[in-house]
């Protein structure tokens, strides 16, 4: 299966001409994670839903980092319906559309510089963002990638991180199991 992860990861190393043979995640990194995996670690304000991406291991078992400025693809691409800020810089989200039961599919690409408005519709590949770098404290420059469902009624206006980890109207879905979502036509 090709999971959302997967896919990312195939089209940043292209983006970035870089091998990556595996992502390296230290606890609360991951979905649904509770602690802090940076310098002051202990637990969270609330569960870590998707992914945060940082190190990674070369084909030759060298261990390297994503660095600022970095590209970041669109994987799959989709339709941009909200840019907004986080803790780090911004977030850019993608959306694919309404499934059956009214809920739009997100794909949400944190801490980052981006380089596309909300209704552009890029395709696979394409650079949304660059990497921003550390916000001055003891979190490094990192993506952090998440997928999920929102009510199709929600406005990009409602769209924040806020809305993101404390509606119970928002089904969050593991990026590393998660199905990668088809692009829109």
């Amino acid at each position: 299966m090709d999971t959302f992860l997967s896919a990312f990861t195939a089209t940043f190393a292209t983006a970035n001409r870089i091998d990556i043979a595996r992502w390296v995640f230290r606890p609360g990194m991951g979905h649904l994670d509770t602690v802090k995996w940076w310098e002051d670690t202990g637990p969270r304000g609330h569960v870590h839903y998707g992914v945060d991406l940082l190190w990674y291991e070369t084909p030759a078992k060298e261990m390297q980092s994503i660095e600022p400025g970095m590209s970041v693809p669109a994987s799959p691409g989709g339709t941009v319906i909200s840019v907004f800020e986080d803790l780090m810089a911004h977030t850019v989200a993608l959306s694919y559309g309404s499934t059956e039961s009214e809920m739009n599919l997100l794909s949400l690409y944190a801490h980052v510089e981006p380089l596309v408005e909300a209704a552009s519709r890029p395709g696979l590949g394409d650079i949304i963002a660059r990497v921003a770098p550390s916000a001055g404290g003891a979190v490094p420059a990192h993506i952090h990638l998440s997928l999920c469902l929102v009510p199709a009624s929600l406005t990009p206006e409602e769209l924040n991180w806020d809305y993101l980890n404390h509606s119970k109207n928002v089904i969050h879905l593991d990026p590393a199991r998660a199905e990668r979502p088809s692009p829109q036509g």
